[in-house]
């Protein structure tokens, strides 16, 4: 089995630490991709040209949709008086036409069995976090499309702050959130989760960890 981890650009991202694990228990191929390529090939995934060739080069069964740009919150008035950041811009882009670029690949392809993407809750809790809703949202509607008009099993996976991940870090940075985070969930739920999904224990759709957790 060969799969593609997009937005795997550390040792510390989501993608790299589950990705690895299932290398490990599994013994399948994994190819890590990444805006940097630190970590093996280089994808940007909004770009159009890049995502079929990566797609097409390795041909992978399974696909890990990880990519995303963290970035502060901002409330919605600041949001209007405000110019976007650029990691905002991107991390939307991410998740929404990343995402939908990812599986016209996978479908022009063919041999993708499994499309796993990592997202959010649909709506947040928190106010200053706009911009991560809207991005869940594209990509949640992204993969029910994919599960209505193809045949590859995608599945959304709406995490929590996530132990030990390079974005949990950040978010735990961010002073604009004051979440309780006893809702956060250890790397191997995360792992155990994307197991069952390629052992199509899972129904195709959203799954979502983290009891409590609403941000």
């Amino acid at each position: 089995m060969r799969m593609l981890v997009i937005g795997a650009s550390t040792e510390e991202s989501l993608g790299y630490q589950v990705g690895e694990s299932v290398r490990q228990l599994l013994g399948c191929r994994v190819e890590y991709a990444s805006r940097s390529g630190f970590l093996g090939r280089q994808c940007d995934v909004r770009d159009a040209t890049m995502v079929r060739n990566i797609v097409n080069d390795v041909r992978p069964h399974v696909i890990v949709q990880a990519a995303g740009v963290y970035s502060d919150g901002q409330e919605l008035h600041e949001l209007g008086a405000t110019t976007l950041l650029p990691s905002m811009y991107a991390h939307i882009l991410a998740k929404s036409i990343g995402t939908l670029l990812l599986l016209g690949a996978a479908v022009a392809t063919g041999g993708v069995r499994h499309f796993v993407a990592f997202g959010g809750r649909e709506v947040s809790s928190a106010p200053s976090y706009g911009v991560y809703t809207a991005a869940n949202g594209a990509m949640w509607s992204v993969v029910e499309f994919a599960n209505r008009h193809t045949n590859i099993r995608s599945h959304l996976i709406d995490l929590p702050l996530v132990e030990g991940s390079a974005m949990g870090k950040r978010f735990l940075e961010d002073t604009k959130v004051n979440a309780d985070v006893s809702g956060a969930i250890p790397m191997q739920t995360v792992t155990e989760t994307v197991l069952s999904i390629l052992r199509d224990e899972v129904e195709p759709g959203r799954i979502i960890l983290g009891e409590g957790w609403t941000v």
